[in-house]
């Protein structure tokens, strides 16, 4: 496979050509076919142009999980302005600043609604409202879409879990390859109906929207997010795929546990974010009666790797695939040299996917992509004889205890694999003494029950003694990031009054 130069207004404009009657996106409220919603892009863009958006202007946008936002955004990407992607749970020009970045333009509704879902009511600041209603009248663009794939197309923030977030940006060319490199592992029908479980201003559920334009299949946009009702929305709208992080994926599968809705339509399920046990996984396929897809990716390269649904359980529970078609992929020591096959290294990848880098930090960008155009990723893995990756942790997740290198990683599966918990999350905390201790947050199963101690004894017999949690909290569930991870920052601050007055 090649890398192709098309953009993402030839992908739209052919699929409204080849499918046009075809649902592509729908909610409670509204259906758009695909004609329909390439004509409201298309009206929504001329509006856009007339407020003087131009190929190149910076313009951020507050990305709240709903239709609205999908035809806005196709709409800046068949101009070819540079979409700044802004989490809806904070004002638009607060969450741009934050980053420390200026946008020419700030495309909201947060006057009229803090609903992160919220439908209309969206205003261009300073220019006037932007009207989004049903368009039947085919309307001929206004706007040149003959644009530079290369230039940057859209901006994503890291979510900041484990430091300063970072603007990172990516041209049409590389989101545009990522479909196609991906398309490969996804297992896509054109009947496929996916249910929009993650947020849109971070990659995975930007990458959920533009697989549907290059795939061509159908996007449910629930309401609400709480699991009780997406169960009922798998089973009313017959959903066929849910693409997202493993947390969410595992509540539904408790909750299917419960109450048996019936999830007999789903066959599909690209899960990626965030780590899961093996344990977890097979508790989701077996559960949910769904195949699922581990993807590893980033912000910074979208899809990494990928294992497929021809490929055995194992694999598909115990690794993240292999490097996808086009990516090069590299498992480097700390002087930048290859290491042996099955040794852990840093996890490194070359390909057209790979960010154009920060924006406005240069710095940043020449300690992430090399002079080799390898994209240093941060995390630690290792290759198994067949070629899979194996991720054991990331390198600023390496707890130093009096000298020592602790896996975090390693310490999580040995709490997550004790018969009582649910979730764990472990930290490095800073120590007077040792330099650093590791603390974990645990959510027991429903029903459970262990103490402190008793949990310490029982992780005795599956980690040395310098691995064993120095303290250990319990709460109803783990803090998380908005795009579904994590929050680390959030835990550690959990931790941090705690060791200091207790050392």
């Amino acid at each position: 496979m090649k890398p192709i130069e098309k953009s993402i207004f030839e992908y739209f404009r052919e699929y409204a050509q080849a499918c046009a009657d075809q649902r592509f996106l729908y909610d409670e409220k509204r259906s758009y076919t695909v004609e329909n919603a390439y004509r409201q892009a298309v009206r929504i863009g001329n509006q856009l142009y007339s407020f003087g958006i131009r190929e190149g202007s910076m313009v951020a946008l507050r990305c709240t999980r709903s239709i609205d936002t999908c035809l806005i955004y196709l709409a800046l990407q068949m101009m070819g302005a540079t979409a700044l992607l802004a989490d809806p749970h904070q004002g638009v020009e607060e969450y741009i600043h934050a980053a420390g970045v200026q946008a020419e333009i700030y495309i909201t509704n947060e006057d009229a609604s803090d609903d992160i879902s919220a439908n209309g009511n969206w205003c261009v600041r300073g220019k006037g409202m932007l009207q989004i209603s049903d368009c039947a009248e085919e309307t001929p663009c206004i706007f040149p879409t003959a644009i530079d794939l290369y230039r940057p197309a859209t901006v994503v923030f890291t979510s900041g879990s484990t430091g300063k977030s970072k603007g990172v940006m990516l041209s049409q060319y590389n989101l545009v390859n990522h479909i196609r490199n991906f398309s490969v592992s996804g297992c896509y029908f054109a009947d496929d109906v996916s249910i929009e479980l993650l947020p849109l201003h971070h990659v995975f559920g930007l990458a959920v929207l533009l697989m549907g334009v290059v795939k061509r299949y159908c996007i449910f946009f629930p309401e609400r997010m709480d699991i009780v009702y997406v169960g009922e929305c798998v089973q009313e709208h017959k959903i066929t795929r849910i693409d997202g992080v493993p947390s969410f994926a595992l509540a539904l599968a408790e909750h299917h546990k419960k109450v048996n809705f019936c999830a007999d339509s789903l066959r599909v399920g690209v899960l990626g974010g965030a780590p899961s046990t093996k344990a977890q996984f097979d508790f989701i396929e077996q559960e949910l009666g769904i195949k699922l897809l581990p993807v590893y990716g980033q912000s910074e390269c979208i899809g990494i790797t990928g294992a497929n649904e021809t490929q055995n359980d194992w694999v598909r529970s115990s690794t993240v695939g292999k490097f996808l078609p086009m990516n090069e992929g590299f498992i480097l020591d700390q002087d930048g040299d290859p290491v042996p096959q099955g040794e852990e290294g840093e996890i490194c990848v070359k390909g057209p996917a790979v960010m154009l880098g920060y924006l406005n930090d240069e710095a940043s960008t020449k300690e992430a992509i090399d002079t080799f155009g390898r994209l240093h990723t941060g995390d630690l893995g290792y290759l198994d004889e067949d070629g899979n990756l194996h991720i054991s942790g990331r390198k600023k997740d390496i707890i130093i205890r009096n000298g020592n290198n602790l896996s975090s990683g390693k310490i999580e599966e040995a709490v997550q694999g004790l018969s009582v918990v649910s979730r764990a999350a472990v930290v490095g905390i800073e120590h007077r003494k040792w330099g650093e201790v590791p603390c974990v947050l645990v959510v027991l199963k429903e029903g459970c029950a262990i103490t402190e101690d008793e949990m310490k004894a029982q992780l005795s017999n599956h980690l040395a003694k310098i691995e064993i949690p120095e303290h250990i909290l319990f709460a109803e569930k783990l803090p998380l990031t908005s795009s579904g991870k994590t929050d680390k920052q959030a835990i550690k601050k959990m931790f941090s009054s705690l060791v200091t007055s207790a050392d």
